[in-house]
């Protein structure tokens, strides 16, 4: 059994803790099961420990091993929109001396796929005087697009872009 709560006041002004409360029961009988009694003492109790930490920390913490593991898995590039949710699952106190304490968490966060200026240049370069055709195809082919689409402004060949990589303009979208 687990008993969350807020920790009393203490601890540093304005920062969040969070408090868990691991608790273990115990049952005890001044009788043994199958023996006769007119009268059964039975004793139920909790032997609790509690657990606090600061839930700025592990958000950061959280944080910093979800960019590591995308990196890990994507490659560079990608950045995370708002914040990363955690929730403590479970806290674990350890009988070593000193105890140590584990928490066992969940943490997701929602990460999008970045062009820098340089990269928006190189593919503007690379599509440069392309059909539209070609183009598109190139597009599609670098990481973290999934669609692409082309609209003119003015007048001109609409088959084909510009030779100028100065008059192709890129337009980002999240979806």
């Amino acid at each position: 059994m687990v008993c969350r709560g807020p920790r009393p006041s203490a601890g540093v002004r304005g920062v969040p803790e969070k408090t868990f409360f691991p608790c273990s029961p115990t049952i005890s009988s001044d009788h043994q099961p199958g023996q006769e009694a007119a009268l059964v003492k039975v004793t139920v109790s909790q032997a609790c420990s509690a657990v606090v930490y600061n839930s700025q920390t592990l958000a950061k913490k959280a944080t910093a091993l979800l960019s590591h593991q995308a990196i890990q898995k994507m490659g560079t590039g990608y950045s995370f929109i708002g914040t990363v949710q955690v929730s403590v699952k479970q806290a674990t106190i350890t009988s070593t001396a000193p105890p140590l304490v584990f928490l066992s968490f969940h943490a997701q966060g929602l990460l999008v796929y970045a062009l820098s200026q340089s990269v928006q240049q190189q593919i503007k370069n690379l599509i440069a005087g392309k059909t539209t055709q070609e183009a598109l195809h190139i597009l599609l082919s670098v990481p973290g697009i999934e669609h692409a689409s082309m609209q003119w402004d003015g007048f001109g060949d609409n088959t084909r872009l510009p030779k100028q990589s100065s008059s192709i303009h890129i337009t980002l979208f999240v979806v």
